[in-house]
């Protein structure tokens, strides 16, 4: 072999075989994932709506066991600040200011969780200091959901030490302090005869079904469902 034919050897590269996607194909793919993608939506968020609907569900369950364990150590309901006179008759409740609550849950979480401030300063309620209720801080303090906003790690402010539901919506406990088994204050004739119930508004952030004040059929959370 010649030198010639060793340098024609040497710089032949393989001619390659393999075809490229045309652009028409790749508009094809990305449309059909972008229809996936679409379809997707829907499922994910209903995942996500299912996951803050069971969260919901177990805390209001938590708050009313924290509170009856309460009942159980002092042999009474946790105290309250007094209603105002406009809500007098009716049966001590906290909670969000949506369903016309006067006094923030933040109340009733301050002897819960054995904290020296508003109702339980001094330790005047809880005085054994027994701690009855845990839960974690928000991430976002000015969208709080899911927790609480401390004051401590955050500041204070109006929404300082209450507890929030996934939606954003404070808690809503109601205690029987009539003792006469029966919850005058939500949900009129479906309240249960219990000594203390909690509940979430759910999703649409409203008491009852879209407001209507009902518990049957509606997507509220309550500790007695």
């Amino acid at each position: 072999m010649d030198d010639q034919s060793r340098i024609e050897i040497l710089v032949r590269r393989p001619v390659s075989t393999c075809s490229a996607f045309t652009l028409l194909e790749l508009l094809s793919v990305i449309a059909i994932m972008g229809v996936l993608i679409t379809l997707l939506f829907p499922a994910i968020a209903a995942v996500k709506e299912s996951g803050r609907k069971a969260t919901a569900g177990a805390e209001v369950h938590r708050i009313a066991t924290a509170v009856m364990a309460f009942k159980t150590e002092y042999g009474k309901l946790p105290t309250l600040p007094k209603l105002p006179k406009d809500r007098e008759g009716m049966d001590l409740a906290v909670g969000d200011p949506a369903v016309g609550m006067k006094i923030p849950n933040r109340e009733l979480f301050y002897t819960l969780r054995a904290i020296d401030a508003g109702i339980n300063a001094d330790n005047a309620v809880n005085f054994r200091k027994v701690v009855f209720f845990e839960g974690k801080n928000v991430a976002d303090p000015e969208h709080p959901k899911d927790g609480f906003v401390s004051r401590t790690k955050y500041g204070n402010s109006a929404d300082s030490d209450c507890y929030f539901d996934p939606w954003g919506i404070q808690y809503c406990v109601v205690l029987d302090y009539s003792y006469d088994g029966a919850l005058k204050l939500a949900y009129g004739d479906d309240a249960p005869r219990i000594s203390a119930g909690a509940f979430s508004l759910g999703p649409d952030r409203s008491l009852g079904n879209s407001g209507n004040g009902k518990l049957k059929d509606s997507d509220d959370l309550a500790s007695w469902k």
